[in-house]
């Protein structure tokens, strides 16, 4: 699959994923916000006020074997240390929380999202 047919992927997601959370009543602040950690794809506020760093996983074809087996340890720990960085810049006293959504594609279409709230970080 080329570079670009990956993007266009991973925009429709989380085009999707912004679509569903506002449905939900979150308010996106961000999309690809780049902090001097990771490029984060969603910065929200979930419907309790709640800072969430929503990491977007889209795929064409996979079975979830659980959320972290997307997420490698690498960047586990950079979107950790950016959770610490929003928490403490931005508008709260607390770390922001690490939210993955997991979304299933195919044939131009979305089939499916999972949203995994606040993943497990050690900062």
């Amino acid at each position: 699959m080329s570079s670009n047919t990956q993007q266009t992927i991973g925009k429709r997601g989380e085009d999707y994923v912004c679509q569903q959370l506002t449905l939900q009543g979150w308010k996106v602040l961000q999309r690809n916000y780049r902090s001097p950690f990771a490029e984060l794809d969603i910065v929200a506020k979930d419907p309790h006020g709640n800072l969430a760093i929503v990491e977007v996983k889209t795929r064409t074809s996979f079975s979830w074997l659980g959320g972290y087996d997307c997420i490698g340890r690498k960047q586990l720990r950079r979107l950790a240390q950016a959770c610490l960085f929003l928490g403490e810049r931005n508008f709260c006293s607390h770390p922001a929380r690490l939210d993955l959504a997991l979304v299933k594609s195919s044939c131009d279409q979305i089939d499916s999202m999972e949203l995994l709230q606040d993943l497990e970080l050690s900062y």
